[in-house]
């Protein structure tokens, strides 16, 4: 995906696009469910003519995941904040962005010009240039994830934290995800309607789809297998036993 991405580009615009391929596998391997979220996501891309998608949520609750598998089946554009591993500065995301942007769309520009990481100046730039390429019908989407772990949440200067845009052209679409806690202390300015918010909980009505989901797909394991002979049961009847386990000890953790 990234490969195919990146490969009409200049080595000026390559060397800057980071490849999150191994993180994307890793938070999509075991992936299933949250059908009813990624459709959310789909309906809100189909009914507006741009737009901030913002997914708020509790550690641990799949953000990244749902991030990961956003760019896996969609080829989106993208951006992961990882703090641990030093990827959460405003000119990591914005020369990322640029790059990708550029190369995706075939934009004539053979390197990133100095500018690129001192303020939204030049993605801005790129996001016109990208409306104006994909015409009406067109739809570009941004994923960017973690925006609680960015380096500087409150810029000293006002401006939004990575320096995302207040503003977006027709067309481009910014999904974000970004911790419930920290909601009041992240600085985001959007001067446009077209915006959403997103609270992902744990009582969600679709999560236990999700956990049957889940379950189900696990029964082929060999050592599953072994205890449903051993106690002479049936597959059907095995996950039926375990999600009525599991909704009570979610719902306790909840509480």
């Amino acid at each position: 995906m990234l490969a195919q991405t990146i490969a009409g580009a200049s080595l000026g615009i390559r060397e800057h696009i980071r490849d999150f391929s191994p993180y994307i596998a890793e938070k999509t391997g075991s992936f299933v469910g949250r059908h009813f979220l990624f459709q959310e996501i789909r309906e809100f891309i189909d009914t507006n003519s741009r737009g901030y998608f913002l997914l708020y949520g509790d550690p641990g609750i799949g953000k990244s995941a749902i991030s990961a598998k956003l760019v896996k089946d969609h080829g989106y554009i993208h951006h992961f904040n990882i703090r641990a591993e030093g990827i959460n500065g405003a000119s990591d995301f914005l020369r990322n962005i640029c790059a990708q942007l550029i190369a995706f769309y075939r934009l004539n520009y053979p390197s990133l010009p100095p500018e690129t990481s001192q303020d939204s100046g030049f993605l801005n730039q790129l996001l016109n240039e990208v409306a104006e390429k994909i015409g009406s019908s067109g739809k570009c989407v941004i994923v960017v994830d973690a925006l609680d772990e960015a380096e500087d949440l409150n810029p000293p200067s006002g401006s939004n934290v990575l320096f995302l845009p207040r503003v977006l052209p027709p067309g481009i679409f910014l999904i974000a995800t970004l911790r419930r806690e920290p909601k009041e202390k992240i600085r985001l300015r959007i001067d446009i309607p077209e915006q959403l918010e997103r609270d992902l909980k744990q009582d969600e009505p679709g999560n236990s789809a999700d956990i049957s989901e889940y379950i189900r797909g696990q029964v082929s394991n060999p050592g599953i297998q072994a205890y449903i002979h051993r106690h002479q049961i049936d597959d059907e009847l095995f996950v039926l036993s375990l999600i009525h386990i599991s909704e009570p000890t979610r719902q306790a953790e909840i509480s």
